[in-house]
C-alpha cells in the first residue's frame, strides 16, 4: 500500500503500556488507512495478540484472509520473530489462541528483545478510529494439526464492508498444520468458529455443521434475515455427512426454541 506523508498535527498515536508496547498513528487518513507500531522493550522474546476496537486482531476476517494471496497471510508452525518487509508487505500470522476451554483464530505477533515491527490495517475513519484495548501476552501451549471451520457469515461481513466478492477456504471446515497458545486474557469471539485438535472428519464434523445453524438462527432471531445463508449451509453440511442422529438432535432443540417464540 502507498501512504502519505503524516503531519505531526493530524497523527493520532495511543499507547498501551503491556510487555510489548503497541502504538497506532493514521499512515493515510483520507484511504483509511493506519499503522500498527509494536514494540519489545523486554530483554526476552514475547508473544502477543492485539485486542482492539472490542476484539482480537484478525478474528473477524481470516478466512478471507487465508483463502486470498494478496493478504500473504497464513498458519503461524511456530513462534519465530517477525520478518520486516517494509510497513506496506507485513504481515502477521495466524494461531488458535485458547482462553481456557475456548478458543479462537487470531493474529499472533513474536517479537524478539527489542525489535520493533510495523504493518497497515485499513477501514478506519477519522469517525471510527482505532480503539487500543491491551496486547496480553501467549505462551506456546502445543503444535499439529487442527480441524478449523468458520462462518459464512465472516464471508459476507467482509464483501459487505469492502464492496467485493473474495471467498473463504474450502472445504469448510479445513486441516491446517498450526500453532496454539494460551491467554489470559478475556475470551472474545465475533463468531463461534468451530476448532479441534485433529484431523477433520468427512465434509465437516457434526459440531462444525451445528454451529452454523445456530449461528443463523441467532441471526434471524436478531432479525438479520443474512442468517439464511448459515441455516441452509449447515443443513447441507449435516446431510453431506448422513449424520441421522445428529439431524434429529438439533430437529428437536431447533423446535423447542422456535415454540418458545411462538
Amino acid at each position: 500500500m502507498n501512504g502519505g506523508i503524516i503531519r505531526p498535527d493530524v497523527v493520532s498515536k495511543h499507547v498501551v503500556p503491556n510487555i510489548v508496547n503497541v502504538t497506532w498513528a493514521w499512515n493515510n487518513e483520507s484511504q483509511g488507512l493506519v499503522q500498527w507500531t509494536f514494540s519489545n522493550t523486554s530483554p526476552e522474546q514475547q508473544s502477543v495478540i492485539l485486542l482492539r476496537n472490542n476484539y482480537y486482531f484478525g478474528n473477524a476476517f481470516w478466512p478471507v484472509y487465508v483463502n486470498n494471496p494478496e493478504f500473504n497471510t497464513s498458519f503461524a508452525t511456530g513462534l519465530v520473530p517477525l520478518v520486516d518487509n517494509g510497513v506496506n508487505n507485513n504481515s502477521p500470522p495466524l494461531g488458535v489462541v485458547n482462553f481456557g476451554s475456548n478458543s479462537i483464530v487470531c493474529f499472533v505477533f513474536t517479537l524478539s528483545a527489542g525489535q520493533t515491527w510495523s504493518m497497515l490495517e485499513g477501514g478506519f475513519s477519522s469517525l471510527m478510529q482505532p480503539m487500543l484495548q491491551s496486547a496480553p501476552v501467549v505462551t506456546l501451549s502445543n503444535s499439529g494439526t487442527y480441524c478449523i471451520g468458520y462462518s459464512e457469515q465472516q464471508v459476507v461481513a467482509w464483501d459487505t464492508q469492502t464492496s467485493t466478492s473474495l471467498q473463504g477456504y474450502s472445504p469448510n471446515p479445513s486441516e491446517f498444520t498450526t500453532v496454539s497458545v494460551s491467554c489470559n486474557g478475556p475470551f472474545i469471539a465475533l463468531y463461534n468458529d468451530p476448532i479441534s485438535s485433529g484431523a477433520c472428519t468427512g465434509g465437516g464434523s457434526g459440531n462444525s455443521c451445528l454451529a452454523e445453524i445456530e449461528d443463523g438462527l441467532a441471526l434471524l432471531l436478531s432479525g438479520d434475515n443474512t442468517g439464511i445463508i448459515e441455516i441452509e449451509d449447515g443443513i447441507m453440511c449435516l446431510i453431506s455427512n448422513l449424520n441421522i442422529p445428529l439431524v434429529k438432535m438439533f430437529s428437536r432443540s431447533l423446535i423447542k426454541r422456535i415454540e418458545k417464540l411462538l
